[in-house]
């Protein structure tokens, strides 16, 4: 999970960049001027495309063999637009709290501190943290209950077995009666 871009924009005609922070460290060198600028490219035109107060999520995926791609979480109000970039993994309710934490504080909000912040979003997001353990228990839950079912059908297997071993073992037992009544021994 990686937050890659963390953007303030304002609009006075068009979308200009306030502040930004890109996560470009993993990259090249000669790839890093572009990657900011393709990020700002992407952020402003989407910006220009969406409609106010309310949050979009926009997928971009890289090929169908590459199950790489990122999301562009966006938020405009009030001529002040957001964008925070991220992979795929990344959670979306906690990029909404950081947009909203960017929007709240837009003029002093240091990106890159925040961005740390969220760096791991169990430790950020109590409310994705306690949802993410809900998930892993109601997980380990459904398993255990198809296991139980398993060993019903199990139970119910053997039952049948030991049913049909008693209805022969008492038919055995018939025959052997009549075999026995049958001769005598002297």
């Amino acid at each position: 999970m990686k937050i890659i871009h963390l953007g303030i924009y304002q609009n006075n005609t068009e979308w200009q960049q306030l502040r930004a922070f890109n996560d470009t460290k993993d990259m090249w060198f000669w790839q890093k001027e572009p990657a900011q600028q393709i990020f700002n490219f992407i952020s402003t035109e989407m910006l220009q495309r969406i409609h106010e107060n309310a949050p979009y999520q926009v997928q971009h995926l890289a090929n169908n063999a590459d199950p790489g791609g990122f999301y562009c979480h966006l938020y405009k109000s009030q001529g002040i637009g957001l964008s925070v970039i991220t992979d795929r993994e990344y959670p979306h309710q906690v990029a909404k709290k950081i947009m909203s934490i960017m929007y709240k504080q837009y003029l002093i909000v240091n990106l890159e501190q925040l961005r740390k912040d969220f760096l791991n979003p169990n430790i950020a997001d109590k409310v994705y943290n306690i949802q993410s353990n809900i998930d892993k228990t109601a997980s380990i839950m459904v398993k255990n209950i198809n296991l139980m079912i398993d060993r019903g059908e199990n139970i119910n297997t053997l039952i049948d077995k030991t049913t049909h071993l008693s209805k022969t073992s008492k038919a055995f037992l018939k025959n052997a009666k009549k075999t026995n009544n049958c001769c005598v021994i002297v």
